[in-house]
């Protein structure tokens, strides 16, 4: 079993979240502490960046698209996991979660952290979110 720690700020912004934004927040830490990656632990020494499906499986067809983007990738219906030991990723991560993915998290030892979340477009209100963006994307 797994925790996960939040900073104040991120505190901050998920007591800021609606309602309706709770529950499926609730549902991926619950798969998050669980198995965070349906597999090894991440690799402090290399960056990772986990994929998970989390609302719908991929299918053989978008098990290839993403096959494609990497041969070294654990890839399985509900997952895709690359530990980077040489080079960076060829794919998009942006474009993978538009496409295939409900959550991406990635750490490097160097302290880059990232996790984005995919959630239904009438859940969350454009403005509340804004918010909570950094950055220009």
């Amino acid at each position: 079993m797994y925790r996960i720690v939040v900073d104040q700020e991120t505190g901050e912004q998920i007591d800021a979240l609606p309602y309706e934004a709770l529950v499926p927040l609730a549902d991926l830490l619950d798969v998050l502490t669980i198995a965070p990656w349906n597999g090894d632990p991440i690799n402090n020494s290399h960056p990772g960046g986990p994929f998970l499906a989390l609302d719908r499986p991929l299918d053989d067809r978008q098990q290839a698209e993403v096959r494609s983007l990497s041969t070294r990738a654990t890839i399985t219906a509900t997952s895709f996991i690359n530990d980077y030991h040489w080079g960076n990723f060829r794919g998009d991560p942006n474009r993978m979660m538009e496409r295939y993915y409900d959550a991406h998290l990635y750490l490097t030892n160097w302290g880059t952290h990232r996790i984005m979340l995919r959630l239904p477009r009438d859940l969350l209100d454009i403005d509340v979110a804004e918010d909570h963006c950094v950055g220009d994307k």
